[in-house]
């Protein structure tokens, strides 16, 4: 007896889902809100950085998938399909509950409301295009795409990001999508001395004495602040003056004033030690170091 079995892998953990156990998975979800289903996926990526794993999708919803929870790595192939309903709906049920299932996340005005950019690198870029996802060239090796928020309250993120499809239901442009969410993330960037996101108290350095750090009020995605040029990088310029701009990951960028005497070469150097020895592969923006001046922002050879 033949059955269509879908695998996914992680590590050394191999869990194939038969019939039997889509049918204990999609038992454990019939009981959370909306008619949910589950799929097999090895494109879809969570905040933690999991990788492999298993996406939920919503039917009334245009089929729009919810960035998941579940991961390769929490099962076995041996695991009963009770088990595995446990733990799928012991995940799910508390990603989901706070989601208003009564609004459709798919809709213009929702899109409009909840529309924000990502700044990813080339790698990221090219994978979320493979996926069918749209995105454009900012500038050097640095890329946007959009992304619709579902949940964000701190823990993990749900969302889904826009195709030629999904924004095509809607009646959108790109060219819509982009300024709208630029303005919906005007209110949540934040700029510190890099002291205070470490969490080193000192007394009071300066201006322009000390790196600065410009992310979100979550510290996720918040690269996205290098697209806010007028409203964020020209103040930093009237208060800081000229300064180069460190893309240390997808989630955030260092602000680096004239007044520390620091070349581009020499950030350059940190940059390349600090993306082969610390950051993450999917969270990697770019090596190139990026400068500010006179109202301008320039990627430098």
């Amino acid at each position: 007896m033949s059955h269509n079995n879908t695998s996914i892998s992680s590590g050394a953990t191999l869990f194939t889902i038969s019939p039997f156990k889509l049918a204990a998975v999609n038992e454990s979800l019939a009981m959370l809100p909306g008619q949910l289903s589950v799929e097999a996926s090895d494109g879809w990526t969570s905040s933690d950085g999991k990788g492999q794993a298993l996406a939920i999708r919503s039917a009334e919803q245009n089929d729009m998938k919810f960035l998941p929870v579940v991961h390769a790595s929490d099962f076995t192939d041996d695991m009963t399909p009770s088990q595995i309903a446990e733990k799928i709906f012991s995940a799910y049920s508390e990603e989901v509950s706070t989601i208003d299932f009564t609004k459709d996340p798919t809709s213009k005005d929702y899109v409009l409301s909840h529309v924000v950019p990502r700044v990813v690198g080339r790698d990221k870029a090219e994978s979320a295009e493979e996926s069918g996802i749209i995105t454009e060239h900012f500038m050097g090796n640095l890329y946007i795409y959009w992304t619709v928020l579902i949940k964000d309250d701190g823990g993990e993120q749900v969302s889904y990001s826009l195709d030629n499809k999904n924004l095509g239901s809607v009646g959108l442009t790109v060219d819509q999508i982009r300024s709208v969410a630029l303005e919906n993330i005007k209110g949540t960037v934040e700029i510190s001395p890099i002291e205070d996101v470490l969490g080193l108290a000192g007394d009071d350095k300066p201006v322009g004495s000390t790196f600065f750090v410009a992310t979100n009020k979550r510290r996720y995605y918040g690269a996205a602040a290098v697209l806010l040029q007028r409203d964020i990088l020209d103040a930093q310029e009237k208060k800081l003056g000229s300064f180069h701009i460190i893309p240390s990951s997808v989630h955030e960028v260092l602000i680096v004033p004239d007044t520390l005497h620091i070349s581009a070469p020499e950030l350059k150097d940190m940059l390349v030690d600090v993306n082969s020895s610390v950051v993450q592969d999917k969270d990697i923006l770019d090596d190139h170091i990026y400068r500010y001046e006179n109202g301008r922002l320039s990627v430098v050879d």
